[in-house]
């Protein structure tokens, strides 16, 4: 059995990996929030960390295999970087970093303290996978389109704050991006079109392929659609179905992670880089 601490048990993305960790027999030993709460799986010995230097001491203190961090986004590097320091592995809820700088500094302390940072690309685990090497062949074309509802309290939250969340793509978009490029390879070049706190638009070219691309949360987008959350993926014009089949993602993640075959940061690295690329590109 697994000991946890985790970071952010309040939040929507974290329940998640509460489930995760309930249904693979883990503990949850301590937890990290703005204010004492209940979750699923808490029991009457998880503690409450009321400071970061809290999760330091518990952690040196306890047996503890992983820190967990469901923080947002501006936080995940500053959270990473308690955990390795600590000695433990951490699992983070995409995107890990905001940042190549970021990133190469925790590939430092991954060497250093000889721990590893594993993040949730759920993407890769799904069925759509088994359906994608039957429709690419040389110069295919694809589209990608994500156009979600947001309610007044996402639209006024970090999450559509670019300096927070790193922007609408790597809010939105990174895993889909690591989905392509999981199945495509190197990115050769991109373009972006548009890009605003509520839609990005563009392309991306791969040797394979062509890679057309949109995420929004613009009411002008989504009035165009039937769905609440519309996501289309389409080569050649044969369209791809991805709307279901997360149920048990982060549970297959987490058997993966603790078996030693999750996603870390080697495979993080491609989506970052680009991501990073295009916010310099529109500062």
């Amino acid at each position: 059995m697994k000991n946890f601490v985790i970071i952010g048990p309040s939040g929507y993305i974290a329940k998640r990996h509460l489930k995760a960790i309930k249904n693979l027999g883990g503990t949850i030993a301590g937890y990290h929030d703005l204010h004492e709460s209940t979750f699923e799986g808490q029991n009457s010995e998880t503690k409450f960390l009321d400071s970061l230097d809290a999760i330091k001491d518990f952690i040196s203190n306890h047996s503890v295999d992983f820190l967990i961090v469901c923080s947002p986004n501006f936080l995940h590097f500053q959270h990473i970087k308690i955990g390795l320091e600590s000695g433990v592995n951490v699992i983070c809820e995409k995107p890990i970093v905001l940042s190549m700088d970021n990133f190469n500094e925790l590939s430092i302390l991954e060497a250093k303290y000889n721990k590893k940072v594993y993040t949730i690309y759920q993407l890769r685990l799904h069925e759509i996978n088994k359906q994608m090497k039957n429709f690419v062949r040389h110069g295919s074309k694809s589209r990608l389109l994500y156009v979600a509802h947001r309610d007044e309290s996402y639209l006024n939250s970090w999450k559509v704050d670019p300096d927070k969340s790193g922007g609408i793509l790597f809010n939105l978009g990174i895993h889909y991006f690591d989905f392509l490029v999981s199945h495509y390879g190197k990115i050769e070049s991109f373009h972006v079109e548009d890009l605003t706190h509520l839609r990005a638009e563009g392309t991306l070219q791969f040797n394979m392929l062509s890679v057309s691309w949109l995420f929004s949360i613009d009411p002008q987008d989504v009035q165009k659609f039937s769905q609440p959350v519309s996501r289309i993926f389409s080569i050649n014009d044969k369209e791809l179905d991805f709307s279901q089949g997360f149920e048990d993602l982060h549970k297959i993640s987490y058997e993966k992670i603790l078996k030693g075959e999750g996603f870390g940061l080697e495979i993080a690295y491609p989506s970052i880089n680009l991501l990073t690329n295009i916010n310099q590109q529109f500062k």
